[in-house]
């Protein structure tokens, strides 16, 4: 088997006659997948693999023919004694002092990972392919990038998000657009985009377009990926983006076991600034030299320790964490922070009766296509997604499920498998869960959070509630000894809590049948203020 023909099949689509041919002429099976694949040719020691998703400019993103997928080429292992024909005066049975001194006039590297060291170089018709020698192999592969996160720009929270009502989810990719803004600052900006949006590479450095900005400009499919970056950061950033690294985002003094990540770093630089609300820092040039402080600091203990606890040199140590001190001071001389003010927000003028409560909690259990469910989701223009019914302007949310999902006991053996997959193919969920919320919870981070009071749009509270008692008061109404759980969690240092009571309740249904139903009811406190009301049946 010839090198040059092995070359010539990277990138190349699975349907191009090309493949074709060198495929059935091997005795593969013919057609190829649409989708990520390969076939082994051990005669001739090759393994031949094909992707629909290429991460790279010229493939991506993904595209689609018939209803199909294009798939590509991406790589070719090959046994260098089977194959003739070796570039650069290669031969199969180059030691690896010998291979690295054929390639001294070319452009090369050496790659070493968990396994093992290749010798990376390219192929000298295309930029877009690299070969890697090992010692009795190699590989001829498409130069493909790393996905570092989706974009959130467009997707739709549902309403208990960090982002509901007063705050866009745009919010969620400050981290990244500041990263971004970062990498552009350090003349770190992807080749792609000194070609293709120079004009936008300049506006960002001028501080007239923010790094969001630029990548919801910039971005392939909403997406950030290292191909956005240069390629000195982008070992750095696979790790840093995606939170691959150990040092404690909070308290970044090193040797504490403890992800940390672009997000996390965020959160550890603005929370303290908004009463552990970060993301509500607006996307500001003065946040941005606050935050850039922090990732120069990242950036140098990246060089020195590779952001591992694993680090012998205490001097090594010593010197990243004076670093870390120095890079904290420069960030107290620097002016206040900018806050994001919470956007007004359109509601609809329609409010829900005093017995709304009452409507709610008897469709507990019911399926979700009922007559009477839909004509009161039609009434306030409400409608459900898979999994929920959002109402975060009349202050409820319901939460669907499979019957035979309930924690509940009384669906237990009610639906026999043919019923479920019945159920399953007609999409009919049930109501399991009900909240009544007087608040948006955000989520901070991946162990902290908080809730913020905003306006009441709500209904009449169940079970003689209302938003102003405090633990005190409820106990007094149910009775101390009617709690069946009493479990503290902490958000922060307000010493939140969450209680569980055992509530029976008479409601009539729509035909003025009066049925007794038991609930466990689960009530968050903040500050023991009464925050959250969550129903479901037991």
């Amino acid at each position: 088997m010839e090198f040059k023909e092995l070359l010539a099949l990277v990138g190349l689509r699975t349907d191009s006659p090309a493949v074709v041919n060198f495929a059935e002429s091997n005795g593969v099976k013919l057609p190829l997948k649409r989708t990520a694949d390969s076939f082994n040719l051990k005669k001739h020691g090759l393994v031949v693999s094909w992707d629909h998703e290429v991460l790279h400019p010229d493939f991506y993103p993904p595209k689609k023919e018939n209803k199909k997928y294009i798939a590509y080429i991406t790589s070719i292992w090959f046994s260098r004694k089977k194959v003739k024909g070796l570039p650069h005066g290669l031969a199969p049975h180059d030691t690896w002092a010998e291979s690295q001194l054929k390639l001294k006039n070319v452009p090369h590297e050496v790659v070493t990972d968990s396994i093992e060291s290749q010798l990376v170089f390219s192929a000298t018709n295309d930029e877009r392919i690299s070969i890697s020698l090992l010692e009795d192999s190699g590989c001829i592969k498409l130069k493909t990038g790393y996905r570092y996160d989706y974009l959130k720009s467009d997707v739709r929270a549902h309403a208990f998000s960090p982002w509901d009502n007063r705050w866009p989810n745009e919010q969620a990719d400050l981290p990244n657009g500041m990263f971004m803004a970062w990498c552009i600052h350090r003349d770190w900006v992807g080749l792609r985009h000194l070609k293709q949006n120079p004009e936008l590479v300049q506006a960002v450095k001028e501080r007239k377009l923010t790094g969001r900005e630029f990548l919801y400009q910039t971005a392939f499919c909403n997406e950030f990926w290292s191909h956005d970056i240069h390629p000195e950061i982008e070992n750095f950033a696979f790790k840093y983006l995606r939170c691959l690294c150990n040092r404690n985002s909070s308290q970044p003094l090193l040797g504490k076991p403890d992800r940390c990540g672009v997000d996390d770093d965020f959160m550890a630089v603005f929370n303290p600034l908004f009463k552990g609300r970060g993301l509500q820092a607006a996307d500001d040039w003065v946040n941005y030299d606050r935050f850039s402080l922090f990732l120069d600091a990242r950036w140098y203990d990246y060089q020195k320790t590779g952001l591992t606890t694993d680090v012998e040199d205490a001097a090594i140590l010593e010197e990243v964490e004076t670093h870390y001190k120095l890079q904290q001071q420069k960030m107290q001389a620097l002016p206040a922070a900018v806050e994001l003010h919470s956007a007004s927000i359109k509601r609809p003028d329609c409010t829900l009766p005093d017995d709304a409560s009452s409507t709610l909690l008897s469709f507990l259990g019911r399926c979700v296509k009922d007559d009477d469910i839909k004509s009161f989701l039609d009434e306030y223009n409400l409608d459900f997604n898979d999994r929920y019914i959002d109402a975060p302007h009349l202050g409820f949310f319901l939460r669907l499920d499979y019957p035979w999902n309930f924690s509940c006991e009384q669906f237990e053996g009610v639906f026999d498998k043919e019923e479920q997959l019945r159920l399953k193919r007609k999409k009919m969920k049930y109501i399991e869960t009900i909240y009544f919320t007087n608040t948006n919870y955000e989520q901070v981070s991946n162990s902290t959070g908080n809730f913020l009071l905003c306006e009441k749009y709500l209904p009449t509270l169940p079970f003689n509630l209302n938003w102003d008692m405090s633990l005190q008061d409820v106990d007094k109404l149910f009775g101390e000894d009617e709690f069946e759980e009493h479990t503290w969690e902490t958000y922060g240092n307000d010493g939140s809590l969450s209680r569980a009571w055992s509530v029976d309740l008479i409601y009539s249904d729509s035909s003025g049948h009066e049925t007794l139903q038991h609930y466990r009811m689960f009530i968050n406190f903040d500050k023991f203020r009464m925050v959250q009301v969550k129903a479901i049946l037991r």
